[in-house]
């Protein structure tokens, strides 16, 4: 019988988290859970300590750095399991979540891909779902207009702008996470345009359907695409009201690292290609050009 669940973890010069990240999955997944480590050609101590202290984990050791999405597609076609849940290395669950997820797809079968909410270590909100991008949402984010919202929102003023913000949707997933107190009464979960690949669960369906990433894309907007590929297959994307995963966030360290950016941009280029440029030539010029002005001088 295959597992009910393969927990998919890619790394790459992890050996600060991934101990910590390991641990808080033995403690926190559910029985007969598999967990398989994808490592990208680390060259210090990461597969070390995983052959050392997880002998249980399955690890598959890449003789290059083949990118985020290629790695963990690497890991789910090594094993046949009802769900995929990826989950990045600077990540550790606080409780048992994923069962919660689990049971949830198991009542909504038209459900693909279930994101979790995510915290910063000092448990402060961080976004984790999101609305399609778009020339206007791209350039209202280089202009910071999000942290302008989230100041007046929870400014006396809030009270007049969530509702009308949350009719906005690219305003209502980053409300709702910045700027509300979620409580028992809502919804367990929340259809969304796309969720973040930091703490993903897919189904082996909408797996073997798509193929998982798009293998083009390096690093940055695979998740994005997934969820794309889900929607136009008739899957659901939502995100779910459970206790969040905590998360280092290890790109926000390596924002002003040169090959990082160059390969941001060369990935969001690819995706804004791939979804633009045939059918939407205008919306493809604009988001071209803020791409070519958000990374000028950091590549």
């Amino acid at each position: 019988m295959p597992p009910r669940l393969a927990v998919i973890i890619v790394t790459y010069n992890n050996q600060d988290t991934i101990e910590k990240c390991l641990t808080s999955l033995q403690r926190f997944l559910p029985e007969n859970a598999v967990v398989i480590v994808v490592d990208n050609a680390s060259d210090d101590d990461t597969v070390k300590i995983v052959k050392k202290s997880f002998p249980d984990v399955t690890l598959i050791e890449n003789p290059e750095n083949v990118g985020f999405g290629t790695a963990n597609n690497i890991g789910m076609r090594s094993v046949q399991a009802d769900y995929y849940y990826l989950h990045n290395s600077d990540a550790y669950l606080q409780d048992e979540s994923i069962k919660e997820v689990l049971d949830y797809i198991d009542g909504h079968e038209d459900v693909g891909i279930v994101g979790l909410p995510l915290v910063f270590p000092d448990h402060s909100p961080q976004t984790a779902a999101y609305s399609f991008n778009t020339p206007m949402k791209m350039l209202l984010q280089m202009l910071h207009v999000h942290t302008i919202v989230i100041r007046l929102v929870k400014s006396p003023l809030g009270c007049v702008l969530k509702p009308i913000l949350k009719k906005v949707p690219m305003a209502r997933t980053y409300v709702a996470t910045h700027a509300e107190e979620m409580n028992q009464s809502e919804q367990l979960a929340k259809d969304v345009d796309w969720v973040c690949g930091a703490a993903m669960v897919l189904t082996n369906e909408l797996f073997n359907m798509t193929g998982g990433f798009d293998e083009k894309i390096f690093l940055y907007g695979e998740d994005e695409d997934l969820c794309v590929q889900a929607s136009r297959n008739n899957f659901r994307v939502v995100q779910m009201h459970v206790t969040p995963v905590i998360h280092d966030f290890g790109w926000g360290k390596n924002k002003k690292n040169t090959k990082v950016s160059s390969l941001k941009y060369g990935s969001l280029r690819y995706v804004v290609d791939k979804h633009f440029k045939g059918g939407k030539p205008f919306q493809w010029v604009m988001m071209r050009c803020l791409l070519r002005l958000k990374f000028v001088g950091k590549t």
